[in-house]
């Protein structure tokens, strides 16, 4: 219905805006540091900004003595027109412009995740599943997607362009297949990788059929998605091929990543990265676990399920072990506070979709108690920058009581009379949010 799916965009949008966060956030300002200079100054270099806010360094790249962004440039470059467009109106950003940032951090991670949510709803379709919207709520409601939406990282572009990817897989779009896959790897390198499935997948098929037609394309596709990759690394390094953490402005970081090592999937690593209390994408996402199950149960269904299965299976198992081929410190870096294994949370939908297979009176309850402690952690996210805490569910029901609550459009929309007026938005947002979605 369509009224209902205008429903699943406003309640991603106003949950995806809830957060305004007027702290550092290292990974996300150096991205913004790139945006700022590109508009405003014409030129790569973000050395100004990091004067204004020196803790972005150990997240930039040193080279010739000037100071870039060392992330894949996908996310930044997608903010690039919205900031343009708002600059002929606003005044130029600085590193304390904490209203640049919640703009541009809603204009690209709140956007991917409603776009998340709406795809893992055509999934569910394509698949003939009889819940596929509230397969859709649960996804971007009751996991840590909700929570990374809010922050200007990867995560929720790749977690959109990876169930896009699906979807062109499954539909057997060649050149969109491919283009995604470069988009992935030029977003997130370890996504990227197990993106390399549904390349493979079309590309077996094509040279089984012997469609030249079909292999150019993807490879055209794959070109022009890596584009933006092999343009910043030849423009700032030199070369398309060069690598930006080689020339971290951190020496440790620098250190471990000149000596990576890749060798075999580490079991302990996997598990670890599913089921342990610290990193487990299962205990901060319990009912992804219960999408897991259901795609073995789902093999069984009609033909486009099962393609659908497989191609969800294979591409969330190879991100998986992607990342357990890392070493171990780079895989659980000792400075990363992130909430669950940050790197595979964009596979998420590829796991929750079948969810939809689950009756409305099953699924309802489990979205409703699933949400509650993602949506407490957005409300206490800022407090999470900590990377000594834990932030697993125990955590964030304990700083409900203990933390004081973070800057929020709620909260600062109330009067500055009105008495701890951000524990009053607060509870005014997580109240709302909870009978909105206990009444939907």
């Amino acid at each position: 219905m369509p009224g209902s799916r205008a429903l699943l965009v406003v309640v991603c949008l106003a949950i995806a805006a809830y957060f305004v966060r007027s702290v550092p956030e290292i990974s996300g300002d150096g991205r913004l540091a790139f945006v700022y200079a590109v508009v405003d100054h014409h030129t790569l270099e973000v050395d100004r900004y990091a004067r204004q806010l020196p803790i972005i360094r150990e997240d930039l790249a040193l080279y010739d003595g000037r100071e870039y962004m060392a992330k894949p440039p996908l996310p930044a470059l997608v903010a690039i027109p919205a900031y343009a467009v708002l600059r002929l109106a606003f005044p130029p950003a600085d590193m304390d412009s904490y209203w640049w940032r919640w703009v541009l951090t809603l204009f690209v991670s709140g956007l991917s995740f409603v776009a998340t949510a709406l795809l893992v709803e055509r999934l569910a379709i394509e698949a003939r599943l009889p819940a596929p919207r509230l397969a859709a709520f649960a996804t971007a409601l009751a996991t840590p997607l909700v929570v990374y939406a809010t922050l200007f990282m990867a995560t929720a572009l790749s977690a959109a362009l990876l169930a896009a990817l699906a979807l062109a897989t499954l539909r057997r779009r060649a050149m969109t297949v491919g283009f995604l896959f470069g988009a992935l790897v030029s977003t997130d390198t370890i996504v990227g990788a197990g993106a390399l499935v549904p390349v493979a997948m079309l590309g077996i098929e094509a040279l089984k059929a012997r469609s030249l037609g079909r292999t150019a394309r993807i490879i055209v596709g794959a070109a022009l998605g890596l584009l933006p990759t092999f343009a910043y690394q030849a423009a700032v390094f030199g070369s398309p091929l060069a690598s930006m953490y080689t020339h971290l402005s951190d020496p440790q970081q620098r250190a471990a990543f000149a000596a990576v090592q890749v060798g075999l999937p580490q079991p302990d690593i996997v598990l670890a990265l599913l089921f342990s209390p610290r990193n487990g994408l299962f205990i901060v996402a319990p009912i992804a676990l219960l999408g897991a199950a259901l795609l073995v149960r789902l093999r069984r269904h009609d033909d486009a399920c099962r393609r659908l299965v497989v191609i969800s299976a294979a591409m969330a198992a190879a991100t998986v072990l992607a990342l357990a081929t890392l070493p171990r410190e780079l895989v659980f870096w000792p400075f990363r506070a992130e909430y669950g294994p940050r790197l595979l949370v964009p596979i998420l939908p590829l796991l929750c979709w079948p969810l939809a297979w689950l009756s409305m009176r099953v699924l309802a309850p489990l979205t409703f108690v699933g949400a509650i402690p993602q949506l407490a952690a957005v409300t206490l996210l800022e407090p999470m920058l900590n990377p000594a805490a834990t932030y697993q569910t125990g955590e964030i029901l304990r700083r409900l009581v203990d933390d004081a609550p973070t800057q929020s459009l709620p909260g600062l929309a109330l009067p500055p009379a009105v008495p701890e007026r951000m524990w009053v938005g607060w509870l005014a947002f997580f109240a709302a949010s909870m009978a909105g979605l206990a009444a939907f």
